[in-house]
């Protein structure tokens, strides 16, 4: 039933697509504008039908909607080389939206505040808080392809900051990556939970670690106030933890725009663990190219 029904959805628009050019079209005949029509909706509406026998049978299972992706990011580079001034449209928007509200951002490529620590996950956004004030920050985080795409492949402070072995490590299905990710605690890191591969930085919070793994354990967290892999375990603020509610855990399952609070203690404390291991990281490589 969840097949057909993705399937009737994807047909509809699919096919309102491949009328919208016939109307607008120019063509010499009939079978042009099918062709050229057919050819247009297959471009902008990724599915599997292209896959190679290894693709359908590893990469498909090694990464999670493997064939969206791999249509998606293409005509996302595309789409940003023709068209840059529409690609920045909803960054430019929410970073006007911040400074008009009294937020200092660092930059419009690190749209956030400097007043306050913020973790290495939250940071990958190209969108930060459009409200608020310190230790009360909040904003949206709208599920919009060509952001969640260059989140998850293009985040770092520059160019040479990127790694796209890391990210497709990230990227991996839940038992790959969590296998990944109990390597990296060798040398150094055996007392966290897991070494985050995207980032490098270890995790030490076991009921926060196991959530991220599960579908929908945020909006969990989000209503009741507590772990959806360890019930017993408070999170969030006190008040959500007690009323066992958050109005904005439903605002966000209803209508997908991600509202968020920036300034949760858990994302600071992340935030502060993050900096304290970078610190010593970078003491650690001073040490050691100061070596004869």
């Amino acid at each position: 039933m969840a097949a057909g029904l993705s399937e009737g959805r994807d047909h509809h628009i699919r096919l309102a697509h491949f009328i919208n050019d016939l109307e607008k079209g120019t063509y010499g005949s009939l079978e042009e504008a099918i062709k050229k029509s057919s050819e247009a909706v297959r471009k902008w509406h990724p599915d599997g039908s292209d896959l190679s026998m290894f693709e359908q049978k590893y990469m498909r299972r090694l990464i999670p909607f493997y064939s969206w992706q791999r249509k998606a990011i293409p005509l996302i580079l595309e789409g940003m080389v023709m068209n840059p001034g529409r690609a920045m449209v909803y960054p430019k928007g929410m970073y006007e939206l911040a400074e008009n509200n009294g937020i200092e951002l660092d930059s419009l490529s690190n749209p956030f505040p400097t007043d306050q620590l913020f973790p290495e996950w939250m940071r990958d956004d190209l969108y930060g808080p459009t409200w608020g004030e310190q230790g009360a920050y909040g904003g949206l985080g709208p599920g919009i392809p060509m952001m969640d795409i260059l989140g998850d492949y293009g985040s770092g402070e520059s160019i040479g900051d990127l790694d796209p072995l890391k990210a497709v490590g990230g990227s991996t299905t839940i038992p790959v990556k969590l296998g990944l990710e109990q390597l990296l605690k060798i040398g150094g890191n055996e007392d966290a939970v897991a070494v985050d591969i995207r980032t490098g930085i270890p995790i030490f919070d076991k009921s926060d670690y196991l959530d991220r793994q599960l579908p929908f354990a945020s909006y969990w967290t989000g209503v009741t106030g507590k772990s959806l892999s360890q019930p017993w375990q408070n999170k969030g603020d006190k008040d959500t933890a007690e009323q066992g509610q958050n109005p904005d855990a439903f605002f966000n399952f209803l209508t997908g725009l991600g509202k968020k609070d920036y300034s949760k203690p858990g994302y600071i404390k992340q935030a502060k663990r993050e900096l304290t291991q970078e610190r010593r990281n970078a003491a650690r490589e001073a040490r050691k190219n100061a070596q004869p």
